[in-house]
């Protein structure tokens, strides 16, 4: 996300002085794919490129210079989620490092829980059968890891989690009935917070616009970066970042939000499936 807000700024730079990412190239002894990447945040950024650049586009202020050079300087740090080491797949540092700074995360499941509302006991049944292979040390590892992406949406400024499920995860007793119920109950807990939105999609609305798909919309500040919608696929993951495509997404989440029970009835349905469990 740092390497995305440092590139906004240098476009927006670029842009204001009426230059083309080919001026910008011929200055960076480069190509105009490696200026496209970089304004996208796909490559880390070396000083002397960012002083080269802000030397063009003609920023002369010495205290934004200093910032975007600090910035600059940040995109080399290393995540949170690096002192997890192996429990990290690797197709899934991306979607960490868009998480953390994603503004708000906006959600479709029909398959298991959204993972930032998982309770610890249902997040290990899930890890441990998707990893029959794995060692006790390494599922605790991968549950400690999900559970430290749920401080997200606590602290100062958290993230805004807008959740929609498909009725059938709420009727998948996935853990046995003990683990399953507790983890009914956590989701009314969580949709207490103010920073978090739920809703259910009841088996009697018949066909929707995303039968048979999850995905994630990650929301991002205007001048940070444009939204990114994930897609889990079995084995791989997809990255949605043209706007066209996104757009397409966001339309199918507001047509979902429509046929979706009201978050107040959605509670009350997650609280009446608990007692039947």
């Amino acid at each position: 996300m740092r390497r995305r807000k440092l590139g906004a700024e240098l476009k927006r730079l670029r842009l204001a002085a009426g230059l083309t990412m080919k001026d910008a190239a011929r200055v960076l002894r480069a190509t105009e794919s490696k200026v496209s990447r970089m304004e996208n945040g796909h490559v880390p950024f070396k000083q002397r490129d960012i002083e080269d650049l802000l030397d063009l586009y003609g920023m002369r202020d010495a205290a934004i210079r200093a910032e975007l050079v600090d910035l600059g300087r940040d995109t080399r740090a290393v995540g949170w989620w690096h002192t997890f080491g192996d429990a990290v797949p690797q197709d899934f540092e991306l979607y960490l490092g868009l998480e953390a700074g994603a503004a708000k995360v906006s959600a479709f499941t029909c398959g298991p829980i959204e993972g930032l509302l998982q309770t610890r006991a249902y997040a290990a049944v899930l890890i441990r059968e998707a990893s029959p292979g794995a060692s006790a040390g390494e599922v605790d590892q991968r549950v400690r890891l999900r559970l430290e992406r749920q401080n997200r949406l606590a602290g100062s400024a958290p993230s805004h989690l807008w959740a929609i499920m498909d009725e059938s995860v709420l009727r998948r007793p996935i853990g046995g009935p003990e683990v399953f119920r507790d983890q009914l109950l956590h989701l009314v807990e969580c949709a207490a917070r103010p920073n978090v939105t739920l809703q259910v999609l009841p088996f009697d609305r018949g066909w929707h616009p995303a039968i048979g798909r999850s995905f994630t919309i990650l929301g991002f500040p205007a001048d940070v970066s444009s939204d990114v919608v994930y897609v889990e696929e079995v084995g791989s993951s997809l990255y949605v970042e043209k706007p066209d495509a996104t757009e397409r997404y966001k339309r199918i989440l507001d047509e979902l939000i429509v046929m979706s029970l009201p978050p107040d009835e959605s509670i009350r349905l997650i609280q009446k499936i608990s007692e039947e469990s």
